[in-house]
């Protein structure tokens, strides 16, 4: 396990401050009261502090020794006079504090170092001493900011880019957003990252190559080009759908009572194969009969018993099974030719609302009041998804999805390798 970095003067100073104040009796209290200054720190923005907490035997340590391995003039000039307390030698500290108002005669006469010289120097070393400890911790936050942008550039997942239509992702470095109105905006996912403005100061040849931060702008603009055309194109496929099926896309829920039209899963499959994020190659087109028991439920059964229904004959007699799935699994299709598949309160003998689905694989697609109705729906979805193979506008899209990849994964090399590096060249606001 690594060991943690030693704590910088100035954590030291704001322990012995509360240690002189509060006591040391109660180190757990004095541990509590020490991460929540610490913990102000590291959330103001305008002080650039990282540094963790340290533990309770390091704060000990901290109280006990290493105040008293300070040189005397150094806790005369550096601490407030309630922290000299806390020394073993704090007669003396006393004495020196009082006799160093003024230079000694005898000491300027011999060449010696005068009291303001003297303080000069011990500040100067203690200075050299805390920017380099600030600018390893400076760096520090530099590879811990790069390491989250890596992970920020990580492609959408396939369900990320499922939603994608409906106008918001986030994926490959970028938050998108698209209005109904066609209004896109896209943004830098580490653009509100309080480095991120230190990052394009440090992020310089020969860290990064000189093209760096043009490929990252690159990615924003395919980004937006995407998301927009994911709008775009689940539009255009939901306008296709309706023309020519001549059906409407129902807005209510098939599964609470028949209706007619087109599901959102028949729009939502076609957009799913136009982008590729789906292969559908096995699946097939199948028609149901679907029944509404007057007691509630729904049960899911094969379309000659719908058909017997609608005529008045009773249900199957073949059909000599059914099943309950779990409550909240998954939608399920009857698996052989005797079974139908009843969900919730459905009781067999109880009077039935009928009407019938189109299923693509286990998606309802399509449902209508007659069987021979849902006939327009399945030829128009064969049709456009045969025709998206050859749609422009889907292999352009599908071709920015692949660029993104590839660029995205391109800048993540580039980060994992920059964030090797033990120092940074350039200089941001935020160096010491």
């Amino acid at each position: 396990m690594p060991r943690k970095p030693e704590p910088s003067f100035r954590v030291k100073e704001i322990i012995w401050d509360l240690a002189a104040t509060a006591g040391t009796e109660n180190l757990s209290a004095l541990y509590k009261d020490l991460d929540y200054k610490l913990e102000r720190l590291r959330q103001s923005e305008d002080e650039g502090f990282f540094e963790d907490t340290p533990d309770i035997r390091t704060i000990q340590r901290i109280i006990e020794v290493d105040i008293n391995r300070l040189a005397p003039e150094v806790v005369v000039s550096k601490l407030p006079p309630h922290a000299w307390r806390l020394r073993r030698d704090y007669e003396e500290i006393k004495q020196l504090a009082k006799g160093s108002i003024e230079a000694k005669p005898e000491t300027l006469g011999k060449g010696g170092l005068g009291e303001d010289k003297q303080r000069e120097q011990i500040s100067q070393v203690l200075v050299t001493d805390d920017r380099h400890r600030a600018l390893m911790l400076h760096s520090e936050a530099i590879k811990k900011a790069i390491n989250t942008w890596v992970e920020k550039l990580r492609p959408p997942s396939d369900e990320e880019l499922r939603d994608a239509w409906k106008g918001k992702l986030n994926g490959w470095g970028v938050i998108t957003e698209v209005t109904a109105n066609g209004h896109g905006s896209a943004t830098p996912a580490m653009g509100k990252h309080p480095l991120y403005d230190s990052l394009r100061h440090h992020l310089v040849p020969p860290v990064v190559e000189e093209g760096f931060w043009e490929k990252s702008s690159q990615v924003v603009d395919l980004a937006l080009s995407f998301q927009s055309g994911a709008t775009a194109i689940y539009s255009e496929l939901s306008k296709a759908a309706e023309q020519r099926s001549g059906f409407g896309i129902i807005t209510e829920s098939w599964q609470a009572e028949p209706v007619t039209g087109l599901t959102t899963d028949f729009i939502q499959t076609l957009y799913e194969h136009a982008l590729g994020i789906t292969d559908f190659g096995s699946w097939t087109h199948s028609a149901w009969a679907a029944l509404w028991p007057t007691t509630g439920g729904l049960i899911v059964t094969w379309p000659n018993e719908g058909v017997r229904l609608l005529q008045h004959f009773g249900l199957d007699p073949f059909i000599q099974e059914t099943y309950w799935p779990l409550e909240g699994g998954p939608f399920m299709l009857p698996r052989h030719s005797k079974e139908r598949i009843a969900y919730g309160d459905a009781s067999l003998v109880s009077p039935c609302r009928v009407a019938f689905l189109l299923c693509f694989g286990t998606k309802v697609i399509a449902t209508a009041f007659l069987l021979e109705q849902l006939t327009p729906p399945e030829e128009a979805h064969r049709a456009i998804m045969a025709d998206c193979a050859s749609w422009q506008k889907a292999g352009s899209l599908m071709r920015t999805r692949k660029g993104l990849d590839s660029l995205s994964h391109e800048l993540q090399n580039a980060l994992e390798s920059a964030a090797c590096e033990t120092s940074f060249p350039g200089r941001c606001a935020r160096c010491p």
